[in-house]
């Protein structure tokens, strides 16, 4: 089991959109993509609270074995500056980071 806080630092964003259309006069299909950088429009630095449990699922090489990981990451601070896109329905903010992540490690020191 842990917890602490974390630091997230933006290098880069990019929006990105693909479709695919069914024309009738052409029964292949096409896909039209659309590519734009947005890092202006989030903040740099995001930081927030990591818990994580942990526990071994067997042990074949004398005590240690495949662990098991579980872990809830959560921002605290708002991560866009301001919404500029075409969706004027999108709800107030904030709007926060939020993951959670399993994982198998293997130690391989004791």
């Amino acid at each position: 089991m842990g917890a602490g806080p974390y630091l997230g630092l933006l290098s880069s964003a990019v929006e990105r959109f693909q479709a695919e259309l069914q024309l009738e006069s052409d029964p292949r299909a096409t896909e039209p993509s659309f590519k734009r950088e947005v890092t202006d429009r989030y903040k740099t630095t995001d930081f927030g609270l990591v818990v994580e449990a942990s526990g071994t699922i067997t042990k074949p090489r004398r005590g240690m074995g495949l662990v098991f990981h579980i872990r809830y990451q959560g921002g605290l601070t708002n991560v866009l500056r301001e919404y500029l896109g075409p969706l004027a329905v999108l709800p107030p903010g904030p709007y926060r980071n939020s993951v959670i992540q399993a994982y198998v490690s293997f130690p391989f020191v004791h």
